[in-house]
């Protein structure tokens, strides 16, 4: 620490260390072990590099939650019969639906907040 009238002293800080050999040795089914690992949900990546929420993604969403359906559809405004259309494979969240529930997985008291100010509003 530098006293008042004193130049501080400016240290270089230490390259950081970086193991580009296991980084190129990691392979797409690592990443995909790694993402459920984190999450507990199981992600796809389509070919463009985006996630593609499966039937398998939803529900383990929701399990991970420790929701029912209905719970889980009325705390984040979703129709719960939508929500057993994804769980059940025969439709798939598409747009704004797919990015809710990848935003839910990632930030979800943040939606909660979100979403409680909008019922509170509405």
């Amino acid at each position: 620490m530098s006293t008042p009238g004193e130049t501080p002293i400016k240290r270089k800080r230490p390259a950081p260390r970086v193991n580009w050999e296991k980084i190129h040795a990691t392979t797409e089914a690592d990443i995909q072990r790694h993402i459920v690992e984190d999450s507990g949900a199981t992600a796809d990546f389509g070919s463009g590099g985006y996630v593609l929420v499966t039937s398998e993604y939803v529900r383990g969403l929701r399990m991970k939650l420790n929701l029912t359906r209905a719970a889980f559809a009325e705390s984040f405004g979703l129709n719960e019969r939508t929500l057993e259309e994804w769980e059940l494979g025969r439709q798939s969240p598409t747009g704004p639906a797919r990015t809710l529930l990848q935003v839910i997985e990632r930030e979800t008291e943040a939606v909660k907040r979100a979403l409680m100010h909008h019922w509170k509003a509405t």
